[in-house]
């Protein structure tokens, strides 16, 4: 899965002003909903997203601004950076935190250090996604 991304000032989000600095239109070719005939413990399933919702934003900027009021609360409570995982309900259109927890990749990264990684050849991609840094997988 390819997400939207945004990208939040703080301190503009603090001081009550529009805060969003930056977005990305992800692919979003897949996503969960709830399943259409729920049984056998089976609750969710995964779709294909329509091309008419894969070329828009999947939220607002005010739903962004809110998710990002939300993510600070919890960065705050646990004083350090946190992976938070977050869903916005199909029924009642609300974003819900799902999940959060320490964040280890970024915030762990030493300012004055780059690594670059240089491919020898290339093959068949498998998998796109998102990745959080810039190495290479195999």
């Amino acid at each position: 899965v390819n997400p939207d991304e945004f990208y939040v000032h703080k301190p503009t989000l603090e001081a009550g002003r529009p805060s969003v600095l930056r977005r990305n239109l992800g692919s979003k070719a897949i996503k969960m909903v709830y399943h259409s005939e729920p049984g056998e413990g089976k609750f969710v399933e995964t779709v294909k997203v329509e091309q008419e919702d894969r070329n828009r934003f999947s939220i607002t900027d005010a739903e962004v601004e809110e998710l990002a009021k939300q993510a600070m609360i919890i960065e705050k409570h646990y004083q350090r950076p946190m992976d938070i995982e977050w869903a916005k309900d199909g029924d009642d259109g609300k974003i819900y935190i799902v999940q959060a927890r320490p964040e280890t990749v970024k915030s762990r990264a030493a300012a004055n250090v780059m690594e670059r990684y240089l491919l020898k050849e290339t093959g068949k991609v498998l998998v796109e996604g998102r990745s959080i840094g810039h190495k290479i997988g195999s």
